[in-house]
């Protein structure tokens, strides 16, 4: 057996801000599959000159055949603005190691779940 010689009475449980305005940086995007076996956009934010605050997980679902016009249209929207957000002009498709690291301004808002308790979500994206 092994002693760790370790106080984890010094970790401080991560909070959330106050529902604002802030700068933040992608910090991971990914496409991934949901339980539905719809595709989105995992996107992963830090948010900028803020200490020990939780990250903000974002998802954008990619248009499926399944959509009518009208949904695709607000995914796509959904989608155009995160890019003018961070400043990324897609090239014919998104290369989400491209989106990596950018920084862009978002509206955050406050959420509570049983599952995660106080998150913060986007509200909305601030143009560039």
């Amino acid at each position: 057996m092994s002693f760790i010689e370790i106080n984890v009475n010094d970790a401080i449980e991560p909070s959330v801000v106050e529902e604002g305005e802030y700068t933040v940086r992608i910090e991971d995007a990914e496409v991934k599959t949901g339980q539905s076996g719809k595709k989105y956009i995992g996107l992963r934010f830090s948010i900028v000159n803020e200490d020990n605050v939780k990250q903000v997980n974002e998802v954008l679902m990619l248009p499926d055949e399944a959509d009518d016009d009208a949904q695709k249209n607000r995914r796509l929207l959904a989608i155009k603005r995160m890019c003018t957000c961070f400043d990324y002009e897609p090239q014919g498709g998104i290369d989400t190691a491209e989106l990596v690291g950018r920084e862009g301004k978002v509206f955050l808002k406050i959420e509570e779940s049983e599952q995660y308790g106080k998150s913060n979500k986007v509200r909305r994206y601030v143009a560039a």
